[in-house]
């Protein structure tokens, strides 16, 4: 960090330190990497890849040649329902609800948020870094996710 000077510190990195978070995996031919424990994307015949989210259903695709997973459910993509009481499963189903970034992918554990906080304060008495908290939403997002916007 010092090396490259980097001012920035992601508070996420306070979450998943200890080793038996991470495994290794290779999705790109040669590139081994470390992905956190929950992340095991299972390769397809055609080369692809295929990762499940909390439900358990397929919910993203790599395809051959690509460094990234695309969304493939989108709940709403026929219409948004009249109410919402099953809006939390929907989100489990889409691209940031069936997948947890840190440190939102300890949200289930008991006293996140004060644990949150209490992890924030100290790491911010210990450096003069600023502390970035991905959370990865805007006014258009959600939405977008559930019913795929389309712009004509």
């Amino acid at each position: 960090m010092e090396k490259f000077n980097v001012d920035v510190l992601d508070v996420g990195r306070f979450f998943n330190a200890p080793d038996d978070y991470w495994h290794e995996m290779e999705l790109i031919k040669g590139v081994p990497a470390l992905y956190p424990k929950w992340f095991n994307p299972e390769k397809q015949s055609d080369g692809s890849w295929l990762a499940a989210g909390k439900t358990g259903e397929f919910i993203r695709k790599m395809p051959v040649g690509a460094t990234f997973f695309d969304q493939i459910i989108f709940p709403y993509i026929d219409g948004y329902p009249s109410d919402y009481k099953d809006i939390g499963r929907e989100m489990s189903r889409v691209l940031l609800g069936g997948f947890g970034f840190t440190p939102f992918d300890h949200l289930d554990e008991k006293d996140f948020w004060k644990t949150l906080r209490e992890t924030i304060i100290k790491e911010k008495s210990r450096t003069d870094k600023a502390l970035l908290i991905g959370i990865g939403c805007n006014l258009f997002e959600m939405g977008t996710f559930l019913g795929e916007l389309i712009i004509s």
